[in-house]
This record gives structure tokens, C-alpha cells and sequence, in this order.
């Protein structure tokens, strides 16, 4: 063989055996990815696979429908999958060059290098947040990519339909409602039948979340309809399934896709407003896309109990009930200033404040039940002059309302079974690419996903010191290490009872200007057991 037929048989057999690393055999098809690389590491990058058929026409509001048709040929990953249906302006502020369609029911897996069957790696699935409405897995700050290549497990993220189209409730397989779960669990699955083939553990599978994503994550972890064995470890970064906060009555979201149908101009087939009938869903079904994002109702669609199906009752009752699953590790945490529903308040004297604070929980319909003692706690010792501080407590309200005491009550259940181990942990860091007058209270909402997702070393011309990657780079690892199944640097939390003495609750404490691996206990575990009741949890 002469030198330059050598060189090319050199060359092809190069091709052959790269290819061969990037070309993965799924149950689906060959699926070929790119790598990418992040300083001195390579990765491998499978992205905009679909895992079930578009979600359009006849199929708009349904459950997902699982492929079951086999691609044929190669199927080329290598660009993400459209933003799921939002309005544009949405998509502008938070997704910024994606495309929208409602195709768009897509996962993304960002592996080692040499992860292959034969070298298997534990895996992440990631839910992205925002509110339930807008927001993609292609949204930078959401990706894996950086996770993977500095701490070598796998990390999946995926899309899944948001606002009316992804959770309008009609009381019929039509209309499903809760459709955003079905998407995640759909996905789920395939990531546990398929992932081994990409060199991932399908026994070792974290379920995870910010915000909405971790609402959607937890209910997932409660319904009693989700197969068991799809995770055996949840990380919830900001939020739970609890209900009325984040999880609403059916009615209300009935009566909220009505009023989107009758703005589409839908309810002239409408012979009822207790139903839907067939001139209706249709009507529904195929008036333009962006119509229906656009209504003013898109932006306040959740998700429902009392479904006949994801929730068959109250999220609040089964975590009462302790009817949840068991053996499952956890990674729950909040940060500082969570809160949202009193950032449009600004009150200056305690009566101000009560009468604030009593108008949200009026409209959230948590509780019939007189909270006016409870709320008062919240400015204990405090004089009308100290306008600051009453703002202060205010706020603390807020962030107790929504996540703080949601997230640790709902802890302290899921540790009150043995078999369960429970960490938890607060954000207070503010990094450097905010003014500390922008966060006067400490971290605020969605913050701690940024630094666990290792933003600092994708951004590094705005996140400008130094401290912020040291920092992101130990919580990256942290958050590894629990994916793996390792024991974390502090303890999980320790139930002797249901008194406040007996229950044990160490944290880990993200602060500026303190050591990395600072722990202490949390302080707001007696006014949140004190919620407990106007939640309807028994803890």
C-alpha cells in the first residue's frame, strides 16, 4: 500500500471510530451528537431530540403521545428544539433567538467524553422554571453543558408546553389539563429506557427543578400515577407542589380556559359554561398558535388537583397522608428573598402591611382560618417609625408564603420516613454581577440555579470575580456528589418527633464573606410550622 492510500485509510478509520463515539442506538434510532468543548474538556452534546410526536392540531391539550414509530436513517442532534408556545415579547426577555412552535417537545444530553455503555455515569434531568408560561431548555443559564464537562455526570434538559397550551383544564381527555406534567413524565421515561445507551446509570437518576420546574418536579415525586423506578434522588431548587401556592383548584382553571375560549372568539359554540362542548374544543384546536399565547389568560394557567389523575387528591393531603414514595434521597433549598407577590407592595406602617399581607392571602384562597395573629408575629417588637424594616418583614412574609415555608415543611415530611434522607440548604450569596443594591436582602429568586449550573464560567466578563467561580466550582461539586449517591459535607435533616424541639434541621449556608462549607440550623422552623395549619398540612 503506497503512503497516500495509507493516509486515507488512516484517515477513514479515524472518521469511522469518532463517528462511531458520537452515534448512539436508542430504541427510537441512531442518534449522532457533536462534542463541544469547555476550557480543556471535551463533551459530547446530543441536542433537540424528540421524545414525543408534536403536540398540534387534534393533539393540542392532550397528553403527549409516546413515539413508537423508529427513525430511520441517522438522526442528526445537533441544534436545539424550538421554545415551546409563548408570546414573542416572553421569549425576547428570557429566550432570546429561539424559535417558537408547538413541536416542541424536545431533551437535550450533554455526557463525558468516554461515557458509553460499558462506562456508565449517573444522570441529571433538569426542569427548566418561569412561571409555568415561557422559558426553554435552549435558554443558556438552563443548559448542562458546563455541569458535565467540569464534574462528569450526565445532565438531560427538556422542553415542555407552557401557559394555556401545556396546562388548560376542560374536564375532559380534550382538554386534559396538567399537560406540562405528562410532558416531563414522558420524558422521563425515555430518558430510563434510552439513556444507558448514551453511557448513562438508569438507576442513577436525579430528578430536579427551579422554580416552576421544581414544582413540577415534586408533584411529579407525589402523583401516585408516575411509575415507580423513573428516579431515585429529587434536587428542588425554590419550589413544591403545595396547594393553592402552586398548585390550584381545577374550577379555577376551568373557568380561566373559558375565559381564554370566549377571547378567541371560541364561546359562540358554547351552549354551556359548565362544559365544553364539541364546536368549542374544536374551535380551540385550531385557531392560530399565537393567539393563544397572546390572550391575557395565558399568563396565569397552573397546574390542578383533584384531576382524576396526576392528583387525585390535594398535594397537601398526600404529604399529610404520608403517602409518598420512599428510600429517596433529596436536596431541597431557598433562597434569601423569595419573595414575589409582595414586590408589589411596598407598605410603611404595620397596619399597612397587615392589610397587604391579608389581601394576597385572600386571593391565593389558602385558608378560611383567621391568620391575623400569625401575621402579626411578623412585626413583633417593631415601631410604626421604622419604615425599612416593616418593608423588611413584609417581604419576609412573602418569601415564607411561597417558598420558604412550603419548602421546609414539606422537608421536614418527606424526613419524617426513615428511609428518606433530606438536605437542605439557603442561598444568601449575592455574586458580583449585581450592585448589593439591587439585592439589599440577599439572594433573590432563581440566583442559586445560575451558580449550581456554573453561569460564572460562561459569563466570565460579568460575573468578575474570581470568588463566584471558586464558589459556583464547589457548588457544581456538591451538587455532583449527590447525584452520585455520595454523603454530603453536612447532615440530612433528623425527626424525633413533631414538636419544633425534635425536629433537627442543618443547613448548609451559601453566604458572602463566609467559609463554602458553612453550616447552621435553620431559623424559621417554629413560625413555619405555625403555617402548617393554614396550608392543611399535618406534618
Amino acid at each position: 500500500m503506497n503512503w497516500k492510500l495509507q493516509s486515507v485509510f488512516i484517515f477513514l478509520n479515524v472518521v469511522t471510530i469518532c463517528s462511531s463515539k458520537l452515534t448512539v442506538k436508542t430504541e427510537w434510532g441512531s442518534i449522532r451528537g457533536f462534542y463541544e468543548k469547555f476550557g480543556d474538556k471535551q463533551i459530547r452534546s446530543f441536542l433537540g431530540i424528540p421524545y414525543a410526536l408534536p403536540p398540534v392540531g387534534p393533539l393540542r391539550f392532550r397528553k403527549p403521545i409516546e413515539l413508537v414509530k423508529p427513525f430511520k436513517g441517522i438522526y442528526k442532534a445537533k441544534n436545539f428544539g424550538p421554545a415551546c408556545l409563548q408570546s414573542e415579547a416572553d421569549r425576547d426577555r428570557h429566550t432570546p433567538n429561539s424559535t417558537i412552535s408547538e413541536n416542541c417537545l424536545f431533551l437535550n444530553v450533554w455526557t463525558p467524553i468516554d461515557a458509553s455503555e460499558k462506562k456508565l455515569y449517573p444522570v441529571l434531568i433538569y426542569i427548566h422554571g418561569a412561571a409555568f408560561t415561557f422559558g426553554s431548555a435552549e435558554s443558556t443559564s438552563q443548559r448542562g453543558d458546563i455541569l458535565t464537562a467540569l464534574n462528569d455526570i450526565i445532565t438531560v434538559n427538556l422542553n415542555h408546553r407552557l401557559g394555556a397550551s401545556g396546562l388548560a383544564y376542560g374536564k375532559s381527555d380534550s382538554i386534559v389539563g396538567n399537560q406540562q406534567v405528562h410532558d416531563v413524565i414522558m420524558a422521563l421515561e425515555w430518558v430510563k429506557r434510552n439513556i444507558g445507551a448514551f453511557g448513562g446509570d438508569s438507576n442513577q437518576i436525579t430528578l430536579s427543578g427551579m422554580s416552576s420546574g421544581a414544582i413540577l418536579a415534586s408533584a411529579i415525586f407525589l402523583s401516585p400515577a408516575v411509575k415507580s423506578g423513573l428516579f431515585n434522588k429529587v434536587f428542588l431548587m425554590s419550589g413544591v407542589a403545595l396547594d393553592q401556592v402552586a398548585i390550584y383548584n381545577p374550577n379555577k382553571i376551568f373557568k380561566q380556559t373559558k375565559s381564554m375560549s370566549s377571547s378567541l372568539g371560541c364561546s359562540q359554540y358554547a351552549s354551556s359554561n359548565d362544559s365544553f362542548q364539541i364546536g368549542e374544543v374544536i374551535c380551540l384546536k385550531k385557531v392560530e398558535a399565537k393567539a393563544i399565547a397572546d390572550t391575557e389568560e395565558n399568563r396565569s394557567f397552573y397546574p390542578i388537583y383533584n384531576d382524576g389523575d396526576i392528583f387525585p387528591e390535594s398535594p397537601a393531603r398526600i404529604v399529610s397522608k404520608k403517602s409518598f414514595p420512599k428510600g429517596i434521597k433529596f436536596l431541597i433549598g431557598t433562597e434569601a428573598d423569595e419573595s414575589f407577590f409582595s414586590k408589589a407592595f411596598s407598605p410603611t406602617t404595620k397596619k399597612e402591611a397587615l392589610s397587604n399581607m391579608e389581601l394576597l392571602i385572600s386571593a391565593l384562597d389558602i385558608t378560611q382560618l383567621n391568620m391575623t395573629n400569625l401575621l402579626m408575629k411578623y412585626f413583633d417588637g417593631l415601631d410604626d417609625d421604622n419604615a425599612t424594616l416593616i418593608h423588611k418583614r413584609f417581604d419576609d412574609f412573602g418569601s415564607d408564603l411561597q417558598f420558604h415555608c412550603p419548602s421546609l415543611l414539606y422537608s421536614v415530611a418527606f424526613a419524617s420516613n426513615s428511609q428518606n434522607n433530606v438536605y437542605i440548604y439557603r442561598n444568601d450569596y449575592v455574586t458580583s454581577n449585581f450592585d448589593p443594591s439591587e439585592r439589599p436582602n440577599g439572594a433573590r429568586h432563581s440566583d442559586v440555579q445560575r451558580m449550581f449550573f456554573g453561569d460564572p464560567f460562561r459569563s466570565p466578563e460579568i460575573y468578575k470575580e474570581d470568588r463566584d467561580r471558586d464558589l459556583s466550582r464547589f457548588m457544581m461539586k456538591t451538587l455532583s456528589d449527590f447525584v452520585r449517591g455520595k454523603e454530603l459535607f453536612w447532615d440530612s435533616i433528623k425527626i424525633n418527633g413533631n414538636q419544633s424541639d425534635k425536629i433537627s434541621l442543618p443547613r448548609w449556608r451559601i453566604q458572602n464573606n463566609e467559609s463554602f462549607d458553612k453550616v447552621d440550623y435553620d431559623d424559621d422552623k417554629d413560625i413555619c410550622l405555625e403555617w402548617a395549619k393554614y396550608y392543611g398540612l399535618q406534618i
